[in-house]
């Protein structure tokens, strides 16, 4: 009986307590956030180092798809006004790596700078895995469609409205995924601000349709990206892009993981 009493005594101080029966069993959760969910937005880093903790050049595009890379560039793309300023806003999911030298801080990423003297005179190495054909070509060209590869001055960093461009180097018809292979429309000139300025660089990798690419003239110092894949109906699938100038800027490598500026839930690396 003793027993029976302690327990309908303890029930009548839950019933009557202020606070409800839920929220008091719940409280530690909410108090340590394991119930709950939050997103917390943080600064775009404005330097691509920051990200770099593993080595895109080596990534296939099932890889660079799973550490949510193309949602990465995406992002920075956005931030320094390459998208939609320069070039059309398209889903990223085709891994284009474009190296000027042996090292990975000479490569492309997604805003990284780059000096006069990594860029040099000759034009970078460039390479694109194929595997895990992107969903979308379900609907579109063909797998084995060719490519044509872009790379412009797209001006200014951060600009919110398109900018005259400047066509440095177009390679078209590129089979499979050998660039050496296409056919060269524009010879490749040192993607280097002519103004002394500082400028944004973009690479550009779009499919074609069934047929070649022909284009009888292009002018290179008033050259749009974004009518050009239309008017040729191209399919953009990757990006990457370069800042360059007499701007200095002092970056250091940060190693460590950073908080990304969209849910963690799409992962990264």
């Amino acid at each position: 009986m003793l027993a029976i009493a302690r327990c309908v005594r303890s029930a009548g101080r839950l019933v009557n307590s202020p606070t409800p029966i839920t929220a008091k069993f719940m409280a530690p959760f909410v108090q340590s956030g394991v119930r709950q969910v939050s997103i917390k937005r943080v600064p775009v880093p404005q330097s691509d180092e920051e990200f770099i903790t593993k080595d895109s050049r080596t990534m296939n595009n099932a890889h660079f798809l799973a550490f949510g890379a193309h949602r990465r560039i995406k992002q920075m793309a956005e931030f320094w006004g390459v998208v939609p300023a320069a070039v059309p806003e398209f889903p990223v999911l085709v891994n284009l790596v474009a190296s000027f030298g042996p090292t990975r801080f000479d490569t492309v990423y997604r805003g990284n700078r780059l000096t006069a003297d990594q860029i040099g005179l000759e034009p970078p190495q460039v390479q694109f895995p194929l595997d895990k054909t992107p969903r979308t070509l379900a609907n579109g060209p063909a797998a084995s469609n060719p490519w044509t590869l872009l790379l412009i001055d797209a001006g200014p960093a951060r600009s919110t409205s398109p900018q005259p461009q400047r066509l440095h180097w177009m390679v078209a018809n590129i089979p499979s995924n050998d660039i050496s292979q296409g056919e060269t429309l524009v010879d490749y000139t040192p993607a280097y601000p002519a103004d002394g300025g500082d400028h944004c660089f973009v690479f550009v990798l779009m499919q074609q349709s069934d047929a070649p690419l022909s284009v009888s003239s292009v002018k290179t110092d008033d050259f749009n990206a974004s009518t050009f894949i239309q008017e040729n109906n191209l399919k953009p699938y990757g990006l990457s892009f370069y800042q360059a100038g007499e701007e200095v800027i002092e970056e250091t490598v940060n190693e460590n993981k950073v908080k990304r500026d969209y849910p963690s839930k799409y992962g990264g690396f």
